[in-house]
């Protein structure tokens, strides 16, 4: 699992490495405020379900905290004299905690969205310039439906990719802070109950990640059928009507829309489902908790104190434990489509390293062509060969040949969009 994470090429946080490469510095000037609203979070939700001890104490036993050194300090600080001056000051702290926590959440939710979708954007842009900005040989040998599959539709893949990955990282924060705290609270219990959980959820990854890949690539492959189907539909739309070929293009299309329904749907249930035993096991813990308490014969306040906290807990800790699953399921979910977006990004990178100046060439005598041969990717197969052609200004030259010969690939060499793989093109000299 190290392995699938961290080494491979096309582990998951390898590939968010790879697209960080691909962000601007203000996207990551956003993520990098935007982990520090998460480390508060984690940091708020931790104090928060600290609070709630002294908070269900005072309501209890409030002679506890006169009582104790610390808290007398405390409570000499604010001057309180009475029981319910002391409940309201622990009441405004402990409310004050939840609204704070409330509010970096919802800001770091909104942030969480807007930064992926955006991120999501730049890459989309990158791509379509780099498809845009290739010579006319690219276009050629290139099979435009797989660049508008990866523009149209894998690149929402980046927003969906990066909002999990930022979840899982916020997910965890908190839950190691608020497991800090339990663990202060009631060590042994929480200990059990930690290694069980991820234990179980271990398992279930284990069972399922290489499932879920395979349905990715299913996802991707089918997303470039229905994309081809559809531009050949339009295509040869007369060719459909004339000859009845309709039935033929809509089972062909249905096949892949139908393979993108089925793969979803497998992902889904493998992603929702752990949260019903999850939720199984947590009640049947705390019914264990309870009978624990009852049988060790602890005093009431000290037993609803940790079982409020524990309970408290619980319920912040359970839910992100499972969407910390949900997210790493969405993530393998897409990674065939996001491997396909970082290819075409890394191609990118390298055609901008071999990018070459255009200048301006001014025509005024003649076009000749010295013993220009041509062939797509530079193999043996020439489409031309040793052709020899002068073209003076103002005459008229017409191409003759059949289907096949090499009239569309001449006229690009003379026009200057496909460049002769051996010869020379020369424009007055």
């Amino acid at each position: 699992m190290f392995n699938r994470y961290f080494k491979n090429d096309d582990g998951l946080i390898n590939l968010v490495s790879r697209l960080n490469y691909y962000l601007s510095s203000y996207r990551r000037k956003q993520l990098f405020f935007l982990f520090i609203l998460i480390i508060l979070l984690s940091f708020a939700e931790a104090i928060s379900l600290a609070s709630i001890v002294p908070f269900i104490g005072v309501f209890v036993q409030p002679d506890l905290f006169y009582s104790n050194p610390w808290l007398k300090n405390f409570i000499n600080f604010f001057e309180i004299s009475n029981d319910d001056q002391l409940f309201l000051l622990v009441t405004i702290i402990f409310v004050s905690l939840i609204i704070i926590s409330f509010l970096i959440r919802l800001i770091s939710l909104y942030l969480t969205n807007k930064i992926s979708c955006f991120i999501e954007a730049d890459l989309k842009s990158k791509i379509f310039e780099y498809n845009i900005s290739q010579p006319y040989s690219y276009h050629l040998t290139q099979n435009s439906n797989d660049i508008m599959s990866s523009i149209v539709q894998k690149t929402t893949a980046i927003a969906i990719y990066l909002n999990a990955f930022i979840q899982i990282l916020s997910c965890l924060l908190t839950v190691f802070f608020i497991l800090g705290v339990l663990l202060i609270i009631q060590p042994f219990i929480i200990l059990a109950v930690t290694l069980i959980v991820i234990l179980f959820f271990s398992i279930v990854t284990f069972i399922n990640k290489r499932k879920i890949f395979e349905n990715s690539k299913k996802i991707s492959e089918s997303q470039d059928s229905i994309v081809s189907i559809f531009q050949d539909s339009v295509g040869y739309i007369s060719e459909i009507i004339l000859y009845s070929l309709h039935n033929i293009f809509v089972k062909k299309f249905d096949k892949s829309t139908y393979q993108i329904a089925k793969s979803h749907t497998y992902n889904k249930n493998i992603q929702e489902s752990p949260r019903i035993y999850l939720e199984f096991i947590t009640l049947l813990g705390l019914a264990i908790i309870i009978f624990i308490f009852k049988q060790n014969n602890n005093e009431i306040v000290s037993s609803l104190t940790i079982l409020a906290a524990l309970g408290y807990g619980t319920q912040k800790v359970i839910p992100l434990i499972n969407r910390i699953y949900v997210c790493n399921s969405s993530m393998r979910a897409v990674q065939a489509l996001i491997i396909d977006c970082l290819t075409i990004l890394d191609s990118s990178k390298k055609e901008k390293n071999n990018s070459i100046n255009l200048e301006k060439i001014t025509f005024n005598d003649s076009i000749k062509l010295k013993n220009v041969n041509f062939s797509f990717n530079n193999d043996e197969n020439f489409i031309l060969e040793n052709i020899n052609l002068d073209i003076k200004k103002g005459s008229k030259v017409g191409i003759k040949g059949t289907t096949g010969s090499g009239k569309s690939t001449l006229g690009g060499i003379i026009i200057g969009l496909l460049e002769p793989t051996k010869g020379k093109l020369l424009v007055d000299g």
